[in-house]
C-alpha cells in the first residue's frame, strides 16, 4: 500500500470517523488483483465505510451496488493478466532474440545498435577486423586478464595491478581492485546466465520457474 492509502487508513480508524465513504476515479485505481481490491474494500467495510467508484457511478452501499463492484474488479483483474502475459512474453521474446531486457549489459558486453528496433543486440563487446579503433574492449580486458592469472601465474591482485598499469581500467575508467577484478572474472566464467525476471515479482508456475509464453 502506497503511502497516501496508509494515510488514509490511519484516518479511516480514527474515533469519531472523518469521512464515511472514500470515493476514487476508477475501480482500478483501487488494485488490479482481486486480492488487493477486496481487502482494502473489506478492511474499510468493516470500519463502516463504503467505496465509491466514480466512472462507473456505483458504490458498494448496496447489493447491486457490491455485485457492480466485484464485475469491475473480475474486469480489472482479467485485463492486469493480460497486460501481464502481453509483457513477459515481449521480454522473454526480446532476451531470446539477443535483446537486452532492461539496465545495463554485464561487463564483457556490449548493445549493438541501441535504440533500434528489431536490430538492437547484446554482444560480444570485443575488438575485431572490422573495429579497427585500437581502443581496450571490455571482453578484451577479461581476456587479458584471464591470461595474467592462468598463463603467467599471477593472483587477483596482481593482475589487477598489471591492468591498471598498461591503462585497462574498469567501465567507468576507475582503477582495477582485486575485489572488482574477481567479481567480473566469476560473472563472465561461472556464472554467465542473465536473470532478467525478478523471482519476487515474476509469476511462477508449477515449478517454480516464470513460463515461457
Amino acid at each position: 500500500m502506497s503511502g497516501r492509502g496508509r494515510r488514509l487508513m490511519g484516518q479511516a480508524r480514527q474515533v469519531p470517523r472523518p469521512f464515511d465513504v472514500v470515493v476514487v476515479s476508477e475501480s482500478r485505481a483501487i488494485g488490479r488483483t482481486d486480492r488487493a481490491f477486496w481487502r482494502w474494500v473489506w478492511e474499510l467495510e468493516d470500519l463502516g465505510i463504503y467505496v465509491a467508484d466514480a466512472k462507473k457511478d456505483i458504490d458498494n452501499t448496496t447489493e447491486s451496488g457490491k455485485e457492480a463492484m466485484r464485475e469491475e474488479a473480475n474486469f480489472a483483474f482479467k485485463e492486469y493478466g493480460r497486460i501481464r502475459q502481453r509483457t513477459q512474453g515481449g521480454i522473454q521474446e526480446k532476451a531470446e532474440d539477443g535483446g537486452l531486457t532492461g539496465g545495463r549489459p554485464r561487463y564483457g558486453y556490449r548493445v549493438e545498435n541501441p535504440g533500434k528496433r528489431g536490430l538492437s543486440r547484446v554482444v560480444l563487446d570485443r575488438c575485431d577486423e572490422t573495429c579497427g579503433c585500437g581502443q581496450p574492449h571490455e571482453f578484451d580486458v577479461l581476456h587479458l586478464a584471464h591470461a595474467l592469472i592462468v598463463v603467467d601465474g599471477l593472483n587477483v591482485r596482481q593482475a589487477a595491478i598489471r591492468l591498471n598499469a598498461v591503462g585497462r581500467y574498469t567501465r567507468s575508467g576507475k582503477p582495477w581492485s582485486n575485489r572488482n577484478l574477481w567479481s567480473r572474472l566469476v560473472d563472465a566464467t561461472s556464472d554467465p546466465v542473465v536473470i532478467f525476471r525478478n523471482p519476487k515479482r515474476a509469476k511462477l508456475g508449477i515449478d517454480g520457474t516464470p513460463p515461457r509464453y
